[in-house]
């Protein structure tokens, strides 16, 4: 397994549900997939019942992080809470790699 780290926000999770049927493909490609509380709460919202849901809460091998991320305010006026959290989240950590679907 690579020792690398990624961030990834909701549109690619479910891409890749929708493209696979699971996850099990973050986990052979990075040693730390990471997922910030705001995408969590993204992809379990309305109770679960959106598209890759249940793939992704049963996903092994996925950080999904519980703490809320405090986002600067040029991020937040730039992009959505999903993926501002996923840039806030690596830039504090330090990880190179987001996977977020929007456009600078």
């Amino acid at each position: 397994m690579p020792e690398s780290a990624i961030v990834i926000n909701t549109g690619p999770l479910i891409a890749l549900i929708a493209a696979t049927g699971e996850l099990s493909l973050l986990p052979k490609l990075y040693s730390r997939v990471v997922v910030p509380r705001e995408v969590c709460d993204e992809v379990l919202a309305n109770g679960g019942k959106m598209f890759g849901a249940t793939g992704f809460a049963s996903a092994d091998g996925i950080e999904r992080r519980i703490e809320p991320v405090q986002i600067g305010s040029f991020l937040s006026q730039l992009l959505d809470r999903g993926e501002a959290s996923v840039v806030q989240l690596a830039i504090s950590e330090g990880i190179e790699t987001v996977c977020i679907d929007e456009q600078f």
